[in-house]
């Protein structure tokens, strides 16, 4: 990222990368947050403007002299551990398959990994025998790059073995991607993982799609099982949304 200058006009922000390339903002409400700027009540720049909350980065930010690096960089930089044989110390063992890992990594990223790495500092080979591969691996790579891709299917799984290595960011990512995937041909699915994990706050979000789109699911009604408690929960929703 470019240092940007500053240069302050009445309400005008102007940024500039070089000469002749500039960005003003003027806006009513402004708020800066690390390396970026945050306004309220319009954007303006050199090509056209708009009404919108907007947030522009601005450069590294310094505070007591402490400047931030890309976080970009240090993802791609960790990429590059995961699953690398070069200063690896541990291996995992899980489906005939072996994946190596760095125990400083895993240790500061999951209270589960520390305990065990604590009491056996010795420990080369962990077998991981109630876990799916595929899931397994996904959640070790968010230990190293804080980003995972989702499909319906991995975001279930990922979902109980994130809980499971008390990785609470990861739980609600899949929460998220599930609730915003929420589909007719899905739902059912959805119900069974609910009733068979817990997951309230999913639980929540699954009645609250049900009950905007109700009439669909009644045309559609045979496909589905849907315990007692949902339906009289949606007619309570139903209720109160037609007051």
């Amino acid at each position: 990222m470019k240092f940007l200058k500053l240069h302050k006009e009445e309400n005008t922000l102007a940024f500039a990368q070089s000469e002749g390339d500039y960005l003003s903002v003027r806006f009513g409400t402004a708020t800066a947050y690390k390396n970026s700027l945050i306004s309220w009540g319009g954007l303006k720049t050199n090509k056209d403007s708009t009404s919108q909350i907007t947030c522009l980065k601005l450069g590294r930010a310094s505070q007591n002299n402490v400047y931030e690096g890309e976080n970009d960089s240090f993802s791609q930089f960790m990429g590059h551990l995961y699953n690398s044989e070069q200063y690896s110390d541990i291996q995992f063992s899980i489906e005939g398959e072996k994946i190596s890992a760095h125990k400083v990594v895993l240790a500061a990223r999951s209270k589960y990994f520390n305990e065990i790495f604590a009491k056996e500092p010795q420990l080369s080979v962990l077998e991981i025998p109630d876990v799916k591969l595929e899931p397994f691996k996904a959640l070790l790579g968010f230990m190293y790059q804080n980003q995972v891709e989702l499909n319906d299917q991995l975001a279930l799984d990922l979902y109980v073995v994130a809980e499971k290595y008390g990785q609470k960011e990861l739980v609600s990512i899949c929460e998220e991607f599930l609730s915003e995937n929420l589909r007719l041909d899905n739902l059912q699915a959805m119900i069974d993982f609910i009733e068979k994990v817990g997951a309230e706050l999913f639980k929540n979000s699954v009645l609250e799609w049900m009950t905007w789109n109700i009439q669909e699911i009644k045309e559609r009604q045979e496909e589905y099982r849907i315990p007692q408690s949902y339906l009289w929960e949606i007619a309570s929703r139903v209720m109160k949304n037609s007051k």
